[in-house]
């Protein structure tokens, strides 16, 4: 299929130290990437705003206050797992995305993990 620079859904990959080919249609991460900016793929804006509205979502079925406006402790592992310095470095370098619509539901998510922040959290925005 690459010696004819044709890529089906049907063209196998093997990664490295794999014994099998794959059909491309099996790797979501590889389909995801090579299928954007392509006919019937989403464009890369689209699917980061996807992504973001997704991350979102599992936010707001966590929240980080309960039904009296106090905040949970320790806060739901959805907030933690995106304060943690591997994840927010990537959401706030959506704010320099320079679309639009990103930078919008960058800045939503960044806004809806932020409640209720612990003073500790607060140090480490600042690092």
């Amino acid at each position: 299929a690459l010696n004819n620079q044709k890529l089906t859904l049907q063209s196998s990959f093997r990664t490295k130290g794999a014994s099998e080919w794959i059909p491309f249609h099996n790797i979501p991460q590889l389909l995801w990437t090579v299928g954007s900016d392509s006919k019937g793929g989403k464009k890369k804006e689209e699917v980061s705003v996807v992504c973001l509205q997704m991350l979102q979502d599992m936010c707001a079925l966590f929240p980080a206050m309960d039904g009296e406006g106090r905040p949970k402790l320790p806060s739901p592992l959805i907030r933690r797992s995106l304060l943690a310095e591997e994840c927010l470095c990537h959401v706030v370098q959506l704010l320099l995305a320079g679309y639009p619509r990103v930078v919008d539901e960058a800045m939503a998510l960044l806004a809806e993990i932020l409640q209720c922040v612990d003073s500790i959290c607060q140090r480490r925005l600042y690092k």
